[in-house]
């Protein structure tokens, strides 16, 4: 499937709000285009309107948790998983609202909204999506194996996204460990992507990103 596919890449009349998803001062503005999305799905706008909601949810969602109003970022995740019809972007949403149950820690409901979903799939932003969420569980619940086996013990074992890497960089950017997990991961040959690793460490605390690297086999390279 293309990069540039629906699935992957916001519609291009999106793009200058994604590009501009933490910037709250905007909000109103999402949110107002949000609803209308909705609306249109609503009243059989088919998948276009679908895909417009999709990428208005998600940035809406992050102009929320950039103002740590995480009730508000649940409510659009729920509001777009009950409306979506598209099975795809019904799982995205889903391992999205298992991501703010994990927020919340609770591990209970973040697995509960994992339940229905694929763990395998030949659409590369499910397989990820699914793949980053359960090693976030695993690693939320100290089981470091599960984490690491789930993003895979050797480079492209597991499918997963790496096309957002600067993304990935810079939601660790700010913790005390973050170099000594950048330059171990990338010498420990069982992490598929240390930037995908990246992903699934940005909001569990830095201890258990230490407690990662002391447990799993080859971590425990010199700082």
């Amino acid at each position: 499937m293309s990069d540039m596919h629906p699935y992957n890449f916001p519609p291009t009349h999106l793009l200058g709000l994604a590009k501009q998803a933490t910037n709250v001062a905007r909000l109103g503005e999402v949110d107002s285009l949000f609803r209308a999305a909705e609306a249109k799905v609503l009243g059989g706008g088919g998948f276009d309107a679908e895909i417009e909601l999709f990428w208005t949810a998600g940035i809406l969602r992050t102009m929320y948790m950039t103002k740590k109003e995480f009730r508000h970022a649940r409510a659009v995740d729920e509001t777009a998983l009950e409306t979506l019809t598209d099975p795809v972007l019904r799982t995205v949403q889903r391992t999205a609202l298992a991501n703010r149950a994990c927020d919340a820690g609770n591990l209970a409901d973040a697995e509960a909204w994992l339940a229905p979903v694929p763990r395998e799939s030949e659409v590369l932003v499910v397989h990820t999506s699914v793949r980053l969420t359960e090693a976030r569980i695993a690693l939320m619940r100290g089981d470091y194996a599960r984490c690491s086996s789930g993003l895979g013990r050797e480079a492209e074992q597991v499918p997963i996204r790496t096309d957002r890497d600067a993304t990935a960089c810079q939601r660790v950017a700010g913790w005390r460990c973050v170099r000594t997990f950048k330059r171990r991961a990338r010498s420990c040959a069982s992490w598929a992507s240390w930037s995908a690793a990246a992903c699934v460490v940005r909001s569990v605390p830095a201890g258990r990103v230490h407690g990662v690297l002391s447990r799993h086999p080859g971590g425990r390279s010199s700082s």
